[in-house]
C-alpha cells in the first residue's frame, strides 16, 4: 500500500464505534479505503541572496517538501437493518374507527420497526372457528386479536407461548402502567371482588392487553332539554327512582322516542343492575368454585326484574330485538337521536360518525342503587403470541409489536378515534381524550377506572368458556316476554350450571396446570 494512503483505519474503526456507520458499511468501506484521502502539496521556496561586491544577481532555489495531510470524511448512510423476523397479524380491525387506528398503526409500527415486517391477515368475526381450525392445523399467525375465552380454551392445549420472562427484559415493560383486564392474555382466576384492575398485571402471561372496553350510559342532552329533564348528577339519579322516572318521561311510544335503550348481554345494560341492586355486591357472574351462575342471588334478581320491566311493565324501553325498526338511516337507535340514554362499551368512534353534529351528547354518572353508583363491566381484548411465535423464534419480534400496540403512539391514537377504551394509563392524564364529541369521555372514564374496584370482567379464566357464555343467550325469551323474568333467571342458571358441571373435571385440570407454570 501507497505510503501516501495511511491513516484510516482508526478512523473507520472509530466511526464504527460511535454509530456513524454501520459495521458492514466500516468494513467494505475499509477495503476499498474511502474513508480517507491523502494529497502531497509540494511547496517550492525561492531564496534571493544579494551581496554588494558582486554586480551579477545570483538566485540560489531551496527546495522545500512540505507534506499535508488532509482527511476527507466520506458520509455513507446506514445501510437498512436486516429482517429478523416477518410477524402474522390475524384481526378483525379492518373498518370504522377501530380499522382507522389499526391502518395508522401499521404505518407507524413500519416506519419504527422497519426490521419486523408485518403480514396482516384480516379474519372475520366467526374467528372462533376459523382460528380454531387453524390453530389445529399449525397454520395460525404468529399474532392475534382474540378473545379471553378463545385464548384460555388453547392455553393448556400449547396453542399460546408464554413470554413472563421476555417481557421483563424489555425496557418498555411495567406492569403498573395499564389498566388490568385479569384473565385475557393472563391466567388468574380472580373471580371476586373486589376487581384487580387498579393492580399491576401479574400471572402467567400469553398476550398484552391492546383495546379496552369500559360499559356505562351515552345521554341525549337535546331530547333532555327539550323534554324538561334535568342532566343526572351524582347523588340524585337513583336507579329505581329518578333513573326511571325521567326514562319514563321522555319516552312517546306514537313518535318514536324512548327513554332507554336496553340490551341482552348482561355486560351492556342489566348486568350492573343486578349487582348494583343486591344485598351484598360481592357476587360475581361465575361462583368461585366454578360451578355455578351466582349474579341474581343476595337479591341481584331485583335488577334483572327491572330489565324486563322497562319493557313489559315501565314501556320506557322497547324489546332489542326491534333495535332496527328505530335506527333509520343511523345505524343504532341512540345515533338515530330517537333514545334518551343508551349504553356504550367504551367505543363510542362509531356513535361519533353517525350522530356527527345533529345533537348535543355525551356520557353520565351511572346511576345509584342502595351502595351507590352501581357498577359496569370492564374487559379488554389482548394481542395473543402463538406457539407460531414461538417455534419459529420470534417471541422478541412478536414482543415488540405487542408493546408498541399498547404503548402511548397508538393508544394515543385509539383516543382520537375512541373506536375502543385506551388501556395505557398515562393517556387519561393528556388532553387528547377529553376532546368531545363526546362530553365527559375521558373525565368519566378516568373516575370509572381509578376509582371504582367493582367493575366485572367476564371471567375467562374457563378452558370452556364459549360454551359456558351461552347462559346470555338463554335471556331472550325473557326479554321478548315469553317468559316471566323468575322463569328467565331459572333458564339462564340452568343453561350456565348444566355446562360448569360437565366441565368440571377440565376446569380442575387446567387450574393445576396453570399453577405449575412460572410467572
Amino acid at each position: 500500500m501507497d505510503r501516501n494512503r495511511h491513516v484510516s483505519r482508526r478512523l473507520i474503526l472509530k466511526l464504527a464505534g460511535s454509530g456513524a456507520l454501520g459495521a458492514s458499511a466500516a468494513v467494505a468501506l475499509a477495503a476499498c479505503g474511502e474513508t480517507q484521502v491523502v494529497e502531497v502539496i509540494k511547496e517550492v521556496e525561492v531564496e534571493k541572496v544579494v551581496t554588494q561586491e558582486v554586480v551579477k544577481e545570483v538566485e540560489k532555489v531551496v527546495t522545500k517538501e512540505v507534506e499535508k495531510v488532509v482527511e476527507k470524511v466520506v458520509e455513507v448512510q446506514a445501510m437498512p437493518q436486516a429482517v429478523t423476523a416477518i410477524i402474522r397479524v390475524a384481526h378483525d380491525h379492518t373498518s370504522g374507527p377501530r380499522g382507522t387506528a389499526m391502518k395508522w398503526a401499521l404505518e407507524q409500527f413500519a416506519k419504527a420497526y422497519p426490521h419486523i415486517p408485518i403480514k396482516f391477515e384480516p379474519q372475520g368475526g366467526d374467528y372462533q372457528e376459523a382460528f380454531g381450525i387453524q390453530m389445529t392445523a399449525g397454520t395460525q399467525a404468529e399474532i392475534a386479536l382474540l378473545d379471553a375465552g378463545f385464548v384460555n380454551q388453547w392455553i393448556q392445549p400449547g396453542g399460546f407461548t408464554q413470554i413472563n420472562e421476555e417481557m421483563r427484559k424489555h425496557s418498555d415493560w411495567d406492569p403498573t402502567r395499564w389498566w388490568f383486564s385479569a384473565d385475557e392474555y393472563t391466567v388468574n382466576f380472580f373471580n371476586t371482588i373486589p376487581a384487580p384492575t387498579n393492580k399491576p398485571i401479574e400471572g402467567p402471561q400469553f398476550g398484552m392487553t391492546y383495546q379496552g372496553a369500559c360499559t356505562g350510559l351515552i345521554f341525549n342532552y337535546d331530547m333532555a332539554e327539550a323534554k324538561g329533564i334535568p342532566e343526572p348528577s351524582e347523588g340524585s339519579f337513583g336507579l329505581t327512582t329518578d333513573f326511571v322516572e325521567t326514562a319514563m318521561k321522555a319516552t312517546d311510544a306514537e313518535t318514536g322516542e324512548w327513554g332507554k335503550w336496553m340490551h341482552v348481554h348482561p355486560a351492556l345494560t342489566w348486568g350492573g343492575w343486578v349487582f348494583g341492586l343486591s344485598d351484598t355486591g360481592t357476587r360475581h357472574f361465575r361462583s368461585a368454585d366454578g360451578l355455578h351462575l351466582e349474579c341474581f342471588e343476595d337479591g341481584g334478581d331485583k335488577g334483572y326484574q327491572l330489565a324486563i320491566d322497562s319493557i313489559h311493565k315501565d314501556k320506557y324501553a322497547f324489546p332489542p330485538a326491534d333495535a332496527g325498526e328505530f335506527s333509520g338511516e343511523f345505524g343504532d337507535p341512540f345515533s338515530a337521536g330517537k333514545v334518551l340514554y343508551g349504553w356504550h362499551n367504551g367505543g363510542v368512534g362509531g356513535n361519533v360518525a353517525r350522530i356527527k353534529d345533529r345533537f348535543h351528547w355525551g356520557l353520565i354518572v351511572p346511576p345509584e342503587g342502595p351502595r351507590g353508583q352501581i357498577p359496569g363491566s370492564y374487559i379488554g381484548q389482548p394481542h395473543a403470541v402463538t406457539n407460531a411465535a414461538g417455534n419459529a423464534g420470534s417471541t422478541e419480534q412478536a414482543i415488540e409489536w405487542l408493546l408498541f400496540m399498547a404503548g402511548p403512539v397508538v393508544q394515543e391514537r385509539i383516543a382520537i378515534d375512541k373506536g375502543s377504551t385506551p388501556v395505557l394509563k398515562e393517556i387519561y392524564d393528556g388532553d387528547v381524550i377529553n376532546a368531545p364529541p363526546p362530553d365527559n369521555y375521558g373525565t368519566l372514564h378516568v373516575k370509572l377506572m381509578r376509582e371504582r374496584d367493582d367493575q366485572r370482567n367476564w371471567q375467562g379464566a374457563h378452558p370452556h368458556w364459549w360454551e359456558w357464555a351461552a347462559w346470555w343467550g338463554a335471556a331472550d325469551p325473557g326479554f321478548v316476554g315469553e317468559e316471566t323474568a323468575e322463569e328467565s333467571i331459572e333458564r339462564m342458571v340452568t343453561t350456565s350450571d348444566r355446562v360448569l358441571e360437565a366441565t368440571k373435571e377440565d376446569y380442575d385440570a387446567y387450574e393445576a396446570y396453570i399453577k405449575t407454570l412460572p410467572s
